[in-house]
């Protein structure tokens, strides 16, 4: 059996940071489009985001964006919010042409452009894959943000990926940190009364 000094430490350790993720599809109820972008449905059991790197679960459906249409996810809270993009082979969808951007929009102010960079890579394979193409990572997860996306070629997104990270950083104050450092005082104080 552990010690209690030995589970205080571990708590301690986990406590001091806290993080969390999610994904939030093209059909969430916090997702707004602008013009006609058209979907695509995916059968049972989805398409499988494996390839991101990130826990994503299967996808069911995505939307395509153009010059006429854009993507915006609203009143969300993270630290990071990735694209998460599915490319098309191209026999079933023409490739972006040179000049293509992909820009985001975060709280009103546009970020930097993507060039070519992220337009569908050439030789897919006979099947959709995800990709999480660009993302912002400089959010205050405190704060609630919105985000849109704004391309001039044809872009699939199957929605957004959120990642959260709060350290027990003593500059900065919120419910979970200041949460995290109280329990965390009362296990070193256990800690040290056991001692």
């Amino acid at each position: 059996m552990l010690s209690p000094r030995v589970v205080a430490l571990a708590l301690v350790a986990a406590l001091s940071c806290v993080s969390s993720a999610q994904f939030v599809a093209v059909d969430s109820a916090n997702i707004t489009t602008t013009g006609s972008p058209a979907a695509r449905a995916f059968p049972s059991p989805g398409l499988s985001c494996a390839t991101t790197g990130f826990n994503i679960p299967n996808v069911t459906q995505s939307l395509t964006f153009n010059a006429t249409s854009n993507v915006t996810l609203e009143g969300f809270y993270a630290s990071t919010a990735w694209v998460i993009l599915v490319d098309y082979p191209d026999n079933e969808t023409a490739p972006c042409p040179e000049g293509a951007f992909l820009r985001l929009v975060v709280d009103g102010n546009p970020t930097p452009l993507f060039g070519n960079g992220f337009a569908t890579p050439a030789g897919l394979e006979d099947k959709p894959t995800c990709r999480s193409a660009v993302g912002e990572g400089s959010l205050d997860p405190r704060k609630a943000h919105n985000i849109t996306l704004l391309t001039n070629c044809a872009l699939s997104v199957a929605g957004f990926f959120l990642e959260t990270d709060i350290t027990n950083d003593a500059t900065k104050s919120s419910p979970s940190v200041s949460l995290t450092a109280g329990v965390s005082i009362v296990l070193l104080a256990l800690f040290a009364s056991s001692a």
